[in-house]
Order: C-alpha cells, then structure tokens, then sequence
C-alpha cells in the first residue's frame, strides 16, 4: 500500500473508499429477500404489489460469468450495438467536445470489463487529450480484476489510470477534493439507467449532479423503444441463457441464506410491458409449493404460477431522453445513435 492509502494492482493503482464487509452485505441481502417475498398471494393486494427480487442480486460471481454468456448472444444487441457506435462516434466526441477542455477526470460508474470503454480512451489518446481514467466500483475484486487484465495493453497506451473502490458518489466526492477544478467526463454505459423506472433515473441523474460542477459532462446509455420481438428475444434468448442467469437468483438463496429452491420448479418469463415502456423479467412457480430459507428461519408460500419480478428494464423515446435531462438539470448536448435507432449514448452537460 502507498503512502496515499493506494494500492498497487500490476501497473497501476486503486483506493479503497468502500470497505466491503460480508456480514453486512449478507444481512443486506436477506433484508432484502425478506421484503421482497413477504407477500401472500392469497391476499388482494397480491396483484398490485405482487412478490419481487432486487436485480442488485443477480451479479455474484456465477451471475457475472452467465451475464457475459448474455452480452455475446446474437440476440441481446445492447452491448454490441453501443459499441459499435462507440466506434462510429468516438472520435467526434474526444476531438468536437472533449479535447477543448484539458485536463479531463474521465470517470465510469462501474468498472465492466473495459471493452467499450477503451474504444473511447483509445480515440481520446490520439486526440492528444490529457486524461485520467477513474473506474468507480464497490467491489474490490471487480477493480482488481480491471486493471489485472488490461494491465499490459493499457501500459503500451501510455494511459493514466487510478481505480476507485466505492459507491458512485463517494467516488466522485473524492475526485472533487482530490483533483479539485478538472473537468469530468462521466460514463455511464450500457443501459443501466434503465434499471430505474423514471422517477428514479431523474433522482440518480439529479443526485449525480450535485458531485459535479457546472460544464461537466456524462455520457449515458439508453436502449430506445423498439418492436418489442426484439426485446423479447434479447432478454428471453431461445438457448435459455437468460433463464440460467435469473434462475442463478434462488441458487445463490440457496447457497448464502440455506434456501431450499429447486430451479427446475420455476420458469423464467419475460415480457414488454407498453404501458410502462419496460420489459419485466419474472421468475414464475410451476406449483404450489412451500420453500424453507433457513436463515429467516420460515417457510415462503408460492402458489401455482405465482410470479417474482426481478426485473425492470425501461426504454427510451428521444423526447423522453431529453425531458428527463432537462429535469435532472442536465442539457442534451447530442446523442449518438446506431443506424437502426436501437440504442443511445447521449451527452448531457452539468447546467449553472
């Protein structure tokens, strides 16, 4: 460890700001579980607030590795097509709007693996923009594996790297005292903003702005409206690997809070919901059964064909993208979009 309280990883070096601590995290989880499937289906209210699992829990480590399965299936087009206008817009974004405003924090919001991201830092180094990259995420072993695997290939980029181990804002609040007056570029890719249904997406987007100055910049990603056949093929794939990756929910119950969960007695189904603008994933009992979670030290009622969300996933208009910009106090600076519409980065700057 550095003096600075850094910590060497190969070439480069991270902060703790979060330190995890798995009693706390697995008390978190059963909180949660505890919620989420309190209700009684018999009751009436059950359609209204029926049972649900918080997506935060898919992403163990099994969970990770099947999401990876997910992001190269043919059918799930986010992560290629944000890519590929990655690619496509790259070099307008780091020469028409960056390179005027060095030095620059380039900071993302969860750490991935790296792969669309280094298409921006790649066109931002031959732009001659001077640049740091912050990954900002709450695990450590997500950092680490970051900076471990693109360790070499970043060293021969000649790129400036440092990663935060910490929740969003406590990352950025650090930049702020640590790197006071630089512009910062935030990325929040993918289309994770669409885990939050709108009310919440502006709270992020407007709690994302109070650790940011004036003139500062995010680029977030938006999966758009579309025919929802195409929605339903990318978050319900025919080789079942989406089914794996929610089902892996009730198998990680099982192996941290002693669930008694048989996978096979469950089915995944999803499906678009146009009144909201969201696909909803859920996790349906094939029976009536009754599953014991040793560590709440009670059983839980499913009845036959008794649903869990675990999932919302909200699509964009344009329109939408800019009212709820303009209601985060943000400015929609330009969006880029692939040729079919399908998704969007858009550039928001921090109003005065």
């Amino acid at each position: 460890m550095g003096l600075d309280g850094s910590v060497r990883e190969g070439h480069f070096s991270y902060t703790k700001l979060h330190y995890e601590d798995g009693a706390a995290s697995l008390k978190q989880f059963l909180d949660h579980v505890a919620a989420g499937l309190s209700v009684d289906a018999s009751k009436e209210d059950a359609i209204a607030h029926p049972k649900t699992l918080s997506s935060m829990y898919f992403y163990d480590d099994k969970g990770s590795e099947i999401y990876q399965e997910i992001t190269r299936l043919r059918e799930y087009y986010p992560t290629r097509t944000e890519l590929a206008i990655l690619e496509r817009h790259g070099q307008v974004i780091a020469n028409r709007f960056l390179s005027n405003k060095q030095p620059i924090n380039l900071v993302e919001l969860g750490a991935g693996d790296g792969h669309k991201t280094e298409v921006l830092l790649q066109y931002l180094i031959h732009a001659g923009v001077e640049f740091e990259y912050f990954p900002i995420d709450i695990s450590r072993k997500a950092i680490e594996q970051l900076l471990r695997a693109k360790d070499q290939e970043w060293l021969e980029l000649g790129l400036k790297c440092h990663g935060l181990v910490a929740d969003h804002m406590e990352g950025l609040r650090w930049l702020r005292t640590q790197r006071p007056g630089v512009h910062n570029v935030v990325l929040f890719l993918g289309s994770s903003i669409g885990n939050y249904d709108l009310v919440n997406a502006e709270k992020f987007l407007r709690t994302l702005r109070t650790e940011l100055s004036p003139g500062d910049n995010l680029l977030v990603g938006f999966d758009m409206k579309k025919d929802p056949h195409i929605l339903q093929n990318a978050y319900a794939d025919p080789h079942g690997v989406t089914a794996r990756f929610n089902l892996n929910l009730l198998e990680r119950m099982n192996r941290e809070l002693g669930a008694s969960f048989d996978p096979d007695q469950f089915f995944h189904h999803a499906f678009y919901n146009p009144g909201l603008g969201s696909m909803e994933s859920w996790l349906v009992s094939k029976c009536e059964q009754r599953v014991y979670i040793e560590a709440l030290q009670r059983d839980v009622m499913f009845l036959a064909y008794e649903g869990v969300r675990t999932e919302y996933s909200f699509k964009y208009t344009r329109k939408q993208i800019k009212r709820l910009s303009e209601a985060a106090g943000l400015g929609l600076v330009e969006a880029f979009s692939d040729e079919n519409q399908w998704f969007t980065d858009a550039l928001l700057v921090v109003k005065g």
